[in-house]
């Protein structure tokens, strides 16, 4: 059986990967730069809101995030929920990007238990051919 790929318009450049990686924790007292804000923001868009937000009338997906609190308390800053659903692409491109059929069968049997935009990403991003 083939290998289960992440989708060509899913696949993060190590530069893109490194670039997010050396960024500050995404934690609520955590201030970006503009320039990382900005990042952010292009890295979500290329990836996340011309693709998978534009495919259906759902709301977009940094958006769902952006309606939950902190532990802590506050808000959910744009920037930090983009981040959360950047950052799981990130970590999916680096650890799930081919997959055998039993790796994939256990990584979306567990999103299913997941946060629900983390499901979502999962669901859009794999090439999974029936």
């Amino acid at each position: 059986m083939k290998a289960i790929k992440i989708k060509s318009e899913f696949i993060m450049s190590d530069e893109e990967i490194k670039s997010l990686a050396v960024l500050p924790d995404n934690l609520p007292d955590t201030h970006l730069t503009a320039k990382q804000k900005s990042l952010v923001n292009d890295l979500y868009y290329k990836y996340i809101g011309k693709t998978i937000d534009r495919q259906d009338w759902s709301a977009d997906m940094y958006k769902v995030e952006q309606r939950e609190k902190w532990p802590s308390g506050p808000r959910v800053k744009e920037h930090e929920a983009k981040r959360m659903i950047i950052g799981n692409l990130s970590y999916l491109n680096q650890s799930h990007k081919n997959m055998t059929p039993n790796v994939a069968v256990k990584l979306f049997h567990s999103s299913l238990s997941c946060r629900e935009m983390y499901s979502k990403l999962v669901y859009k991003i794999y090439d999974v051919k029936y």
